[in-house]
């Protein structure tokens, strides 16, 4: 949080200002006031000669005088910053979402060793916020940066920046390997002979619709054996 006090002399002259990433308080006159989200825009800097004075407009207008003329940038700043953040939050508060939902799919699949499928990979896909929220994020990626926490701005990276079926592909590639190495023996005697790296990608690739294409005598039986085992 970011404070300002001035005018120290009267007591019904003196006002603080403090400003945090969410809000702006203003004490002046024995009366509080606290501002968020668009409501910041009411707040207003004006440079003097020889000093500045910060303007509220709104019902009870309110002068803040004789703010230091050398203070007006970090004053502006700091109100800028809670606009940004709140024009840039519903943005990121999205793209958060989004990104524990496809995390907990890919590590639900991971622990149980269960091939990604077609339908739920759609279904991520169909759950991506769209172009509005992409723009909307932006629009301030030069702020994000000292605006959100690092869980944030890595779901905001991996919204704009992940192509989410190639990292899926590569997520079931591999699944397909830890599962062939954890069920070796198994792959090796469900039929009368070993299965070849062919057979077992057609077993754990676990779609619930997947096409074998093979010649006669070739193991596809052994596939649909080994699958419904």
């Amino acid at each position: 949080m970011t404070t300002w006090i001035r005018e120290r002399g009267a007591p019904a002259r003196r006002w603080r200002l403090d400003v945090s990433l969410e809000e702006v308080a203003i004490e002046a006159h024995s009366d509080v006031l606290v501002l968020t989200g668009a409501d910041v825009s009411r707040v207003r800097v004006h440079r003097g000669w020889f000093s500045a004075r910060i303007d509220v407009d709104g019902p009870k207008p309110l002068q803040l005088r004789r703010l230091p003329r050398g203070e007006v940038p970090a004053v502006q700043a700091a109100l800028q910053r809670v606009l940004v953040r709140h024009r840039a939050t519903p943005a990121v508060m999205a793209a958060a979402a989004w990104h524990r939902t496809v995390k907990a799919t890919v590590e639900a699949a991971q622990r149980d060793g269960r091939w990604i499928t077609v339908e739920a990979r759609r279904a991520l896909e169909a759950a991506r916020p769209g172009p509005d929220v992409v723009a909307a994020l932006q629009a301030a990626a030069v702020d994000l940066p000292t605006l959100f926490q690092p869980s944030e701005l890595t779901a905001v990276r991996f919204l704009r920046e992940v192509d989410v079926a190639g990292w899926i592909a590569g997520i079931n590639e591999e699944i397909l390997a830890a599962e062939t190495r954890r069920l070796r023996s198994f792959f090796d005697g469900v039929e009368s002979r070993p299965l070849t790296d062919e057979q077992i990608r057609a077993v754990v690739t676990f779609d619930n619709r997947v096409q074998v294409v093979a010649a006669a005598g070739s193991g596809k039986t052994s596939v649909m054996v080994a699958r419904a085992a």
